[in-house]
């Protein structure tokens, strides 16, 4: 059978297939399409645009056509029809600001706060009013939650959390160091040794005495020293030849 007669439109469901099946067949026509559709189950927060045929239902993204879905009528089984009313997803947020309703105030508002309601978590921002608490996503505005106090039951706070956080926490001290501070490698001074001689106080006055008294050039009296058993010169007055030798 030519590829251009097999008729699979009405027995399919495709994922994400050519933009040219996306065309319709001879005798399939258009009954009716409706903008702004989000499939909730494989693209969630995507909007998109619903076309029904005589033989298929397609869905079609308006960011990127080449996410789409093509549900052929003989594929389904049951069909339910349903009003809600979502509360996940209300215009609540207009310029990065919350929308507030008569008499409401904010009292505080947290930034980078995670949504842990799915898998991956979302991070966004947290009000807290003086009637509901309100979250948004930082990425997508539309992804948002308006939880009233009258409906809230309980709240609790999650130890496990708290306990990942305490592993590397924020103690809000914060400083700015003006310049770069040297390494403590480039504070080290290489150790030089001194050619300074430390001598001996009174070894340096009994030789001072010596070089003061041969300045004069003459010679005293040869006498014996009874304390070393030799023949010396006389000592000079105010010496003694105990304070010379300990010297």
């Amino acid at each position: 059978m030519p590829a251009g007669t097999y008729i699979w439109h009405d027995r399919e469901i495709r994922f994400d297939t050519a933009n040219k099946n996306l065309e319709n067949r001879k005798g399939e026509y258009i009954i009716d399409n409706i903008n702004s559709v989000e499939d909730t189950k494989g693209n969630n927060g995507d909007r998109g645009t619903l076309v029904a045929t005589n033989l298929r239902i397609l869905w079609i993204s308006h960011k990127n056509p080449r996410f789409n879905l093509s549900i052929g009528f003989n594929t389904v089984l049951t069909i339910t029809i349903k009003k809600a009313k979502s509360k996940l997803r209300g215009s609540i947020i207009k310029d990065n600001q919350l929308q507030l309703l008569p008499f409401e105030q904010v009292s505080n508002n947290i930034h980078d706060v995670w949504n842990l309601s799915s898998e991956q978590g979302n991070l966004g921002q947290f009000y807290i009013t003086n009637c509901r608490v309100v979250w948004h996503a930082n990425l997508a505005q539309n992804f948002n939650v308006s939880v009233p106090y009258m409906q809230i039951k309980s709240v609790r706070e999650i130890l496990s959390l708290f306990g990942i956080f305490s592993v590397n926490p924020i103690f809000g001290v914060d400083f700015v160091q003006e310049e770069d501070m040297p390494s403590l490698e480039q504070l080290k001074v290489a150790r030089v040794d001194d050619d300074v001689e430390i001598v001996d106080d009174d070894t340096q006055m009994a030789f001072a005495a010596y070089y003061a008294d041969g300045a004069e050039q003459t010679d005293r009296e040869i006498t014996f020293n009874e304390d070393i058993g030799l023949a010396c010169e006389s000592l000079p007055d105010g010496w003694t030849m105990q304070s010379l030798w300990k010297g």
